[in-house]
């Protein structure tokens, strides 16, 4: 049971934390992505409005498949509704003309004002506009697209962005079809533009590589894995080392339990078998008198009252176990501790003589407690009792309440062997024996001081127990004063 419930801990546990752990990678992939898009579409926009004034870094403007590919760089055509080039800027990047011709044909044919290339890893912004609106505007066309001036005012390159030697006008253009390497130079922008009617639909078409997102995403989601997975495995160690301490009083308990059941049977397993045989041999000598089968059934008497004894014993752990789960077992009245100690040091005091043990006392008058009555005198007569059995013959047994510091203290002390270490921690167990005491013949199960343990618990109170050669065995008992 306690490997299934540390299972179903650890599963929950880890599972609780990988989603959590999902939804702030993902968040993050979300947080980026947009981020990155918003700057492409600063960059088309830009690209769109302002032409092709804008001269940046020559850089390779690939395919997807191209590892060199730019981030930002926005290249910006005018074209018309066939896909021919009238102006463009793509010298500010290195992009194949197929794969330039291709991508205006694939933005016109689009219908929408922007979307994503996906085959070329492209995304596009476009804006329909024609040679009259462009008038309208008061936008020269040959100023359209016109990169900036060198440091003496010259252009670095005609205003299509092709060296002078490249052929002119727009009837070069058409013979070049759909080429836009062969554009027409600056002083013959006006003839390319005169070739269309006013009318005439031209698309001025912003492109940037999704370059700068799929490395962004690609290297976010390996860290993201690489973190995750360093940050699950460090959790789950985390949480076995939890898993494991919190359920050590749980494991505990549970041992406590299985070994209580097994002793108890045990115990009761002793009497009844004695009861059975004697039942037995009662049987076999049907024809017998009382008188003479008399040992047979008062041996079955006293196993008979020895269960009783013990059964009475386990009611009084579970009692005080329902009591301990629930609530502290309310005080009924103001107890004389003084008086309860000297009845049970009389009650004992044959006890003792019997068992050849000197009984000593000081009991300080006038001790009062709020309690139980009867389950102090109970807590009493065990640690005497216990105390008498064990100082062996010709021991002495000292029993001492007095007030200390704020608190009443009982302590019971008796000379006989001293309690090994390793099993002093174990003598507030139930049926815990020590071998020493099963072999030399002291009755009892084992249940007493379990019992004297949890009466004093009951009552706000502690018990503790201490051995060595100098001072004896000492069982203390520490309860709040009244």
């Amino acid at each position: 049971m306690l490997k299934r419930l540390k299972r179903k801990f650890l599963t929950m546990t880890m599972g609780l934390i990988s989603l959590v752990l999902i939804v702030v990678f993902v968040s993050l992939l979300i947080s980026t992505y947009t981020q990155q898009r918003r700057q492409i579409d600063m960059s088309l926009n830009q690209a769109v409005g302002q032409g092709f004034g804008l001269e940046a870094p020559k850089e390779r403007f690939g395919r997807r498949d191209d590892p060199g590919g730019n981030f930002m760089t926005a290249i910006s055509i005018l074209a018309d509704s066939d896909g021919n080039v009238i102006l463009s800027n793509s010298d500010s990047v290195e992009i194949s003309d197929d794969d330039l011709t291709a991508a205006i044909s694939a933005a016109i044919a689009s219908g929408g004002d922007s979307g994503h290339l996906n085959e070329l890893g492209l995304y596009f912004t476009r804006a329909e506009t024609s040679p009259a609106l462009l008038s309208a505007l008061g936008v020269p066309p040959d100023d359209l697209f016109s990169p900036p001036d060198d440091a003496g005012g010259a252009p670095s390159k005609d205003a299509g962005g092709v060296p002078p030697d490249k052929p002119d006008g727009a009837a070069n253009n058409a013979q070049a079809g759909n080429d836009p390497s062969a554009l027409p130079s600056g002083d013959d922008l006006s003839a390319a533009l005169s070739a269309y009617s006013d009318d005439a639909a031209l698309y001025k078409i912003a492109f940037v590589s999704d370059t700068s997102i799929r490395t962004s995403m690609r290297s976010l989601t390996l860290t993201s894995l690489m973190v995750g997975g360093a940050a699950l495995a460090l959790l789950f160690g985390i949480c076995l080392f939890l898993a494991d301490w919190a359920l050590r009083p749980v494991k505990r308990v549970w041992n406590q339990q299985r070994q209580f059941i097994s002793d108890a049977s045990h115990e009761l397993k002793t009497p009844l078998t004695v009861i059975l045989a004697n039942l037995s041999i009662l049987n076999r000598h049907g024809g017998e008198t009382v008188d003479s089968q008399h040992k047979w059934i008062s041996s079955t008497e006293d196993e008979a009252q020895r269960m009783k004894g013990l059964v009475e014993d386990l009611l009084t752990l579970a009692r005080l176990d329902e009591a301990g789960q629930t609530a502290p077992m309310p005080v009924m009245s103001d107890v004389d501790l003084s008086d309860a100690v000297t009845g049970e040091l009389l009650t004992f005091e044959p006890v003792a003589f019997e068992r050849g043990v000197e009984l000593e006392s000081d009991v300080a008058p006038g001790v009062t407690v709020r309690g139980d009555a009867a389950k102090l005198k109970q807590l009493t007569a065990i640690l005497i009792d216990n105390a008498c059995k064990y100082a062996g013959l010709g021991g002495r047994v000292d029993v001492k309440l007095a007030r200390r510091d704020g608190r009443i203290q009982l302590s019971v002390t008796n000379t006989g062997d001293v309690i090994p270490p390793e099993q002093l921690s174990h003598v507030f167990e139930r049926f815990y024996r020590a071998d020493k005491a099963r072999t030399g013949g002291k009755s009892g199960y084992g249940l007493g001081l379990a019992i004297a343990a949890g009466i004093a618990r009951l009552h706000g109170g502690d018990i503790a127990a201490t051995s060595d050669a100098e001072h004896g065995t000492v069982f203390s008992v520490t309860l709040p004063e009244k």
